[in-house]
């Protein structure tokens, strides 16, 4: 198990959702929205924490993630870790240097009443007919809004699609 499974782990034991990694500080985990530096470990070298990010997406993933890091831009990915546990990656630059923000995937889709949707959410699922869109900041509940009302879809025509997956061929668990 390297560093950053390691940092994963502690963080998942906590129930953190959070991990975010900056040059020349312990790593930070999010619980309950406070930010708290883990104390079980050392000063992490967040070059090498890329590193390990990267072997973990496939050959081509790698290829196109070090490219965009290489030329200066910020990289957004998507992996799995020794555990199996899912996570999304922001590799950025800021001023005070190269950080990494990492989001936990809760392995099992969250229903719609567990994170507090009210029915006027929910009951878009039933209309015949529209758009229904989702905004909002970076790690502000889009992505768990979705997974958790696409439950409760009914197909009346027409494909619906998560990913590159038809969504009535995939399992509930992973809608």
């Amino acid at each position: 198990m390297n560093e950053l499974d390691t940092i994963i782990e502690i963080a998942y034991k906590k129930n953190a959702t959070d991990i975010h990694l900056c040059a020349s500080m312990r790593p930070r985990i999010r619980i309950d929205n406070a930010l708290i530096e883990t104390t079980e470990c050392g000063i992490v070298d967040v070059e090498t924490a890329i590193g390990q990010i990267f072997d973990n997406l496939t050959p081509v993933e790698k290829k196109i993630m070090e490219e965009r890091y290489r030329a200066g831009e910020d990289v957004d990915c998507a992996f799995s870790c020794i555990s199996g546990m899912r996570l999304r990656a922001n590799i950025y630059r800021s001023q005070n240097g190269t950080g990494v923000a990492l989001r936990i995937i809760p392995p099992n889709r969250m229903t719609a009443s567990e994170i507090g949707l009210p029915f006027s959410v929910t009951s878009v699922c039933r209309r015949k007919s529209g758009l229904f869109l989702v905004t909002g900041a970076n790690g502000s509940g889009k992505s768990t809004i979705l997974k958790s009302i696409a439950g409760q879809l009914t197909l009346l025509g027409g494909t619906i699609m998560l990913g590159s997956s038809h969504l009535e061929e995939m399992s509930l668990s992973r809608r």
